[in-house]
């Protein structure tokens, strides 16, 4: 079996999406970070962008601006001021 990341995604408001993933890719202070499982232990402030992760095959995407992601131990949280999904209300 392929080795998976917890994934957390939580905003001031709620908690956006707590699960498991392939790979995550988030918007950097510098650009796009993706991180794959055994990512070295990081963290960085997030930009204003797209956050996309792969959930069981599927890709779903996120616009998020500002907070921080933190990695360690095949766990990724991201602390987000905001974060939607696509056709979700503003």
């Amino acid at each position: 079996m392929a080795q998976k990341m917890t994934l957390q995604i939580i905003t001031p408001n709620r908690k956006v999406f707590d699960g498991q993933c392939d790979a995550i890719t988030v918007p950097g202070p510098a650009g796009e970070i993706t991180l794959l499982p055994d990512h070295a232990s990081y963290i960085s402030t997030l930009g204003i962008g797209v956050l996309s992760f792969t959930e069981v095959g599927q890709v779903r995407k996120m616009t998020t601006a500002g907070g921080y992601v933190h990695v360690v131990d095949n766990a990724v949280t991201v602390l987000a001021d905001s974060a939607d999904e696509a056709g979700e209300a503003v």
